[in-house]
C-alpha cells in the first residue's frame, strides 16, 4: 500500500553549483550510476533523499529527472535553482516558491502547496510563478514583456527548466515544488553575449562564456557579481530545501491535485500576494499516470518541447 511506502525526496537542480551547499549537508550513503549521470542517495535531517543533476535547458532537465524517477522511485520531487526577476518586487537573493509553473503564457501544472504549508519553515520566501522561457531575458524590457504575459497579480520569475521538472512530476502523480533564488533583478542587464554561449542542447557552455568574458573586459565585473550571487543563492536554496526537506509523510498529503492552489491558505508569516487567484487545473492527471514510479512511462506522456 502507498502509506506503507518510506518516503524519498527527490531533490533536483539543473546545475552542480546550485546543488553544491546541500549536498555538503547530505549524508550520503550510495551514488547510483547511470551512464554519464549520477544520483547521490542519504539522508538529510532524518529524510531519505537523492540528489541529481541534471543539466541545465530543456532538453537535459526533462531528460534528466525521467532518468531520476526511473532509477530510484521517489515518493516527491523538490527542484531548486536560479531564476532571473520578471517582477520589480523581487530583489537578488530572494527566494520564490512555485505557486504555478507556466511555459510561455501557458499554465502547466499547479505544485503541492500543502506540502509548502505543513512545512515549518523559517525562512523569509515569496509565492509566485515560475515561468519556463527559451532564452536567456538579458534586458529589463524582455523581463517586462515576459511579465505582462502573466496575470500580474504576484511576484514572477523566469528560468529554462522548472517547466520541464513539474511536467514530468505531473505525469508521475508525485507531488513536487520548485523553488528558484533570484540571480539577477527585473532592472538588470546581463551581459549581451550569455544567449550566444548557449550549447545545441540549450545549455550554457562555461568556455563559450570564458573566452567571450575574456576579450570583453568591461563585461568582468558583471561576471564576477554573478558567479558571487551563485554561491550565496546556492546556500538559500540549500537552507530551503532542508527545512521542508524534513517535513514530509506520505500520509499527511492528499494526492496531487486533490486540492486546487487556490483553495489552500498561505504558509504562517508568508504575504498573500495571490489575489485574484485563478484557478488551475493540473495537466497530466488524465493520462492516467501511475502511484508508483517502478513502472514505465505512462502513454501518451507529456513532454517539453525544445528547439
Amino acid at each position: 500500500m502507498a502509506e506503507d511506502r518510506k518516503e524519498l525526496v527527490a531533490i533536483v537542480a539543473a546545475r552542480e553549483d546550485e546543488l553544491a551547499p546541500l549536498r555538503e549537508r547530505v549524508l550520503v550513503s550510495e551514488k547510483i550510476k547511470d551512464g554519464p549521470r549520477y544520483y547521490l542517495r542519504g539522508t538529510l535531517r532524518g529524510v531519505q533523499v537523492v540528489l541529481a543533476v541534471t543539466g541545465d535547458g530543456k532538453r537535459n532537465a526533462d531528460l534528466g529527472i525521467r532518468r531520476l524517477i526511473q532509477m530510484c522511485a521517489p515518493t516527491r520531487v523538490l527542484a531548486v535553482g536560479l531564476g532571473g526577476a520578471l517582477s520589480t518586487d523581487l530583489a537578488v537573493g530572494d527566494l520564490v516558491v512555485s505557486s504555478e509553473v507556466m511555459e510561455g503564457e501557458h499554465t502547466l501544472a499547479c505544485p503541492d502547496l500543502q506540502w509548502l504549508e505543513e512545512a515549518s519553515i523559517h525562512l523569509d520566501y515569496d509565492l509566485g510563478r515560475l515561468v519556463t522561457v527559451d532564452e536567456i531575458l538579458a534586458t529589463p524590457s524582455s523581463k517586462s514583456e515576459w511579465y505582462g504575459r502573466t496575470w500580474r497579480d504576484q511576484p514572477a520569475a523566469a528560468d529554462m527548466e522548472s517547466a520541464c521538472f513539474a511536467r514530468v512530476a505531473v505525469a508521475y502523480n508525485l507531488p513536487y515544488l520548485i523553488a528558484r533564488a533570484i540571480s539577477d533583478a527585473a532592472d538588470e542587464v546581463l551581459p549581451e553575449f550569455l544567449e550566444d554561449c548557449r550549447a545545441q542542447d540549450g545549455s550554457i557552455d562555461k568556455r563559450q562564456v570564458f573566452w567571450k568574458t575574456l576579450w570583453r573586459p568591461r563585461s568582468w565585473g558583471n561576471i564576477v557579481r554573478l558567479r558571487s550571487r551563485m554561491r550565496r543563492c546556492a546556500s538559500t536554496l540549500a537552507d530551503f530545501a532542508e527545512g521542508i526537506g524534513c517535513c514530509v509523510s506520505l500520509a499527511a498529503f492528499p494526492s496531487l491535485g486533490a486540492l486546487p492552489a487556490s483553495a489552500i491558505d498561505m504558509p504562517r508569516g508568508v504575504k498573500d500576494t495571490r489575489n485574484p487567484m485563478p484557478s488551475v487545473r493540473c495537466a497530466g492527471l488524465e493520462r492516467g499516470a501511475p502511484a508508483s514510479c517502478a513502472s514505465p512511462l505512462p502513454a501518451p506522456m507529456p513532454r517539453c518541447e525544445y528547439a
